[in-house]
């Protein structure tokens, strides 16, 4: 092969992110490899905890909205008795009618600076699982879209994503 080639293949092979480089998307990582923000979901390990979609799903009890952290969103769902105070129901979750709910962002829920509020976005009809607080991530196609944050896989995040090797989550 002649050199000028192989320097040429050799620069090409070398801008394709290998594990913990820095990416955008995974099309700038190398073959295998994904590129992950650190605002991405990692999983850990379990299915969310999604024990009810309602009251109906509950005989006898309700339908709460939870904290949970194996969640995409962080809610969600478990029967038990009816809540009497939005102190029984964590925080992030009030009790307005006898079941724990997110708190929404247009009544006092803070999103997080990459995120915006919009719980127009949630369906009246959702899970209880999927009633969360409104808040969505800021879609992207560029760092200058995110201000002081980076654009990482089509959404604001706190900083550049890293070339991983993906891991399979239930």
């Amino acid at each position: 092969m002649p050199r000028l080639a192989l320097l040429v293949l050799l620069a090409a092979c070398s801008s394709t992110g290998t594990t913990g480089s820095t990416c955008a998307a995974t099309a700038d990582c190398a073959t295998g490899l994904s590129c992950s923000g650190p605002n991405d979901f990692g999983g850990c390990g379990i299915a969310p905890r999604e024990e009810c979609d309602g009251d109906t799903g509950c005989p006898g009890q309700r339908c709460h909205a939870i904290a949970d952290s194996c969640s995409l969103d962080g809610i969600g769902a478990q029967c038990g008795p009816a809540c009497t105070s939005d102190a029984a129901c964590g925080a992030g979750f009030h009790c307005p009618a006898g079941a724990c709910v997110a708190i929404r962002c247009d009544a006092g829920f803070a999103c997080a600076a990459r995120e915006v509020c919009d719980p127009s976005r949630i369906a009246a009809s959702a899970p209880v699982y999927d009633q969360h607080h409104g808040c969505f991530a800021v879609s992207c196609t560029s760092d200058d879209a995110c201000g002081a944050r980076s654009c990482v896989n089509g959404v604001c995040q706190d900083g550049p994503g890293t070339c991983a090797k993906p891991i399979a989550v239930p």
